[in-house]
């Protein structure tokens, strides 16, 4: 008897950040560790000091931001187990 494996969502993740952003590269860090687990994750990193056009047609000045799906989830600082679990709410 074959078991249907349940699909999720595409999810689109855009991260903008900045070069010499510590905050940045740890949200990074930790976003790209949560894609590798979640093959449905689209991610699409911003350098905000090198891009022309961003996510919501915003203006970069405070980083890192987090927009899932176009929408704006984190702006300045980021919770890795919150956001997992609003990826699964989401997804599911």
């Amino acid at each position: 008897m074959k078991t249907k494996t349940k699909r999720r969502i595409p999810v689109k993740i855009e991260l903008v950040v900045r070069r010499a952003c510590h905050i940045c590269d740890l949200v990074q860090k930790e976003i790209e560790s949560i894609t590798k687990v979640q093959s449905n994750i689209d991610l699409l990193i911003i350098n905000a000091d090198s891009a022309r056009t961003f996510p919501g047609n915003s203006q970069p000045y405070v980083t890192p931001a987090v927009w899932v799906n176009d929408k704006l989830w984190y702006l300045g600082g980021f919770d890795s187990s919150t956001f997992v679990k609003k990826l699964e709410h989401i997804t599911n």
